[in-house]
């Protein structure tokens, strides 16, 4: 499995008709409304890099969307990861 975060920017005045064609996306798990440079944030799932560029690619002929820029997600599986100080912030490097 690919999991994957995109970040949508829409076209002005269109976030409801992208969230509402967004939310019938193959392999969509979560969609979040965003306040700043982007409108939306997509939690994907594929099942190859393939499928998942293919459902980037739907994204984006989306008539709704003006931009998506997506993150692949990778397992920490095996990565020391502590917290830095008092701080919440993770570290994967020790």
């Amino acid at each position: 499995m690919v999991l994957a975060m995109s970040l949508i920017k829409t076209v002005p005045d269109r976030e409801r008709v992208a969230y509402r064609a967004l939310k019938e996306v193959d392999g969509l798990k979560s969609i979040y409304h965003l306040f700043g440079n982007h409108d939306l944030l997509l939690i994907l799932e594929a099942k190859s890099r393939n499928e998942l560029l293919k459902v980037l690619n739907h994204i984006e002929e989306l008539d709704s969307v003006n931009s998506a820029k997506t993150l692949l997600v990778a397992s920490t599986d095996g990565y020391p990861i502590a917290a830095c100080g008092n701080r919440s912030a993770i570290s994967a490097f020790g």
